[in-house]
C-alpha cells in the first residue's frame, strides 16, 4: 500500500483530531449573520431543539439545505444530499467510497476544502438551513451565525453510531427512518458477530493508528464508538490500554515508539495510511516482545477497512465489523 506524500498529509489531517480528541478548524469567525430572512411554515415535529456539548441547536423548519462539515455519511444515509460537504482525503473523488456508493446518481455536493479552517464565507454564500461541524466552541460561534449548527452531543469519539444517527434524523425530520436504519445495521452486525462463533469471544483487544512518523495513537475509552463496535463482536478492551493515561482526558492518546509494548493484547488491530507508518508498530522490537510474550494475534488493517473504526456510522459499521470478523477468522 503505497501513498503519495500529498495524499498522506491530507490523511493526516483528516483523522488526528479525531484519534487525538485535538480536532478543531478553526478559522476567524465572522460576524453578523448570514441567515436567510424568512423560514417557511414548519412542518409537523418542528421547531426541533437538540442540547449538545456546545449549547442548544434550535431547528425552526425541515432543513432543505444541508451543509456537512463533519459525519456527512449520517445525512447521505438517510437519503439526503447535502448543498457542500468537506472534501475527504478518501477515494479519488473527494467522498468516502460510502458516501459516494450512496448518492449513486445524485448531484455531487459541492466539496469544501476545510484544510485551512472552515471556509466560513463560502458557507455563507450556499444560504444553509442547517450545519454539521463546530468541533471547537470558536468554530460553533462562527457557523451557529451563518445557520443551525449541530456538533456532537457528546464528543467524535463517545457518542456512539446509533445516538449520532438518531439525532441526525431528527435534526432532518427524518426520526422514523433514521430508527429502522439503526435497527437494520444493529441486526446485520449481530449476525456477523454469531457468524464468528465463540472462538475470540471475552479475548482483549487494543486498536494502534500509526498517523505519523513516531506517532501511533492508541484507543483507552471503552466508551468510545470504536470500542462499542468491536464489543459487539464480543472483543474487550484491554485493561492495559485502559490504563494509558492522556493529559488532556481524550480518548484517545499517542505513544512513543519506546512505549508500544503497552498494545499487547489478546488481539491487537493496527492501521494506518501508508505501509512504512504501519511498520513502526509491527517491527518495533518492544512490540515485538510484549506481542510475543502475550501470545497476541496482530491484525493489520487496511486503511479503508480501518477507518470506519475510528469514526462507525451507519453506513459503514455493518462492514467494518465484517472486515474485523473476517480478519479474525483469518487467524484461526
Amino acid at each position: 500500500m503505497r501513498t503519495a506524500p500529498m495524499l498522506r498529509r491530507l490523511i493526516t489531517l483528516a483523522v488526528v483530531g479525531v484519534l487525538t480528541g485535538l480536532t478543531g478548524c478553526s478559522a476567524a469567525a465572522p460576524t453578523g449573520t448570514g441567515a436567510p430572512s424568512s423560514t417557511p411554515p414548519a412542518p409537523a415535529g418542528f421547531p426541533v431543539t437538540i442540547t449538545t456539548t456546545l449549547g442548544q441547536t434550535v431547528i425552526p423548519a425541515q432543513p432543505q439545505k444541508v451543509v456537512t462539515l463533519i459525519d456527512d455519511e449520517f445525512v447521505v444515509a438517510l437519503g439526503v444530499v447535502p448543498v457542500a460537504m468537506s472534501r475527504s482525503p478518501f477515494g479519488s473523488t473527494g467522498m468516502t467510497p460510502v458516501v459516494e456508493e450512496a448518492l449513486g446518481s445524485a448531484a455531487t455536493p459541492e466539496l469544501l476544502d476545510v484544510t485551512a479552517g472552515w471556509p466560513y464565507e463560502k458557507i455563507r454564500l450556499l444560504e444553509p438551513d442547517l450545519i454539521l461541524g463546530g468541533v471547537t466552541k470558536q468554530d460553533y460561534d462562527g457557523l451557529a451565525a451563518i445557520a443551525p449548527t449541530l456538533p456532537y452531543e457528546e464528543s467524535s469519539t463517545t457518542e456512539s453510531w446509533q445516538d449520532r444517527q438518531r439525532t441526525v434524523g431528527r435534526a432532518l425530520g427524518k426520526s422514523a427512518e433514521a430508527d429502522a436504519l439503526v435497527e437494520k445495521v444493529e441486526a446485520e452486525i449481530a449476525e456477523t458477530a454469531a457468524s464468528l462463533g465463540d472462538a475470540w469471544n471475552g479475548k482483549t483487544f487494543s486498536f494502534a493508528f500509526a498517523f505519523g512518523q513516531g506517532q501511533v495513537s492508541a484507543m483507552r475509552n471503552p466508551d468510545e464508538a470504536a470500542a462499542q463496535l468491536l464489543g459487539e463482536l464480543g472483543l474487550v478492551m484491554d485493561d492495559a490500554s485502559q490504563a494509558l493515561s492522556n493529559p488532556d482526558g481524550s480518548g484517545r492518546v499517542t505513544l512513543n515508539l519506546e512505549s508500544l509494548g503497552a498494545l499487547a493484547a489478546d488481539v491487537v488491530l493496527v492501521a494506518g495510511p501508508a505501509d512504512d507508518l504501519v511498520e513502526q508498530v509491527t517491527r518495533n522490537p518492544g512490540f515485538i516482545a510484549a506481542a510475543e510474550a502475550r501470545g497476541a494475534t496482530v491484525v493489520v488493517l487496511p486503511l479503508d477497512q480501518a477507518m470506519p473504526l475510528v469514526r462507525p456510522s451507519a453506513l459503514s459499521a455493518s462492514d467494518a465489523a465484517k472486515a474485523v470478523a473476517d480478519a479474525l477468522r483469518a487467524q484461526d
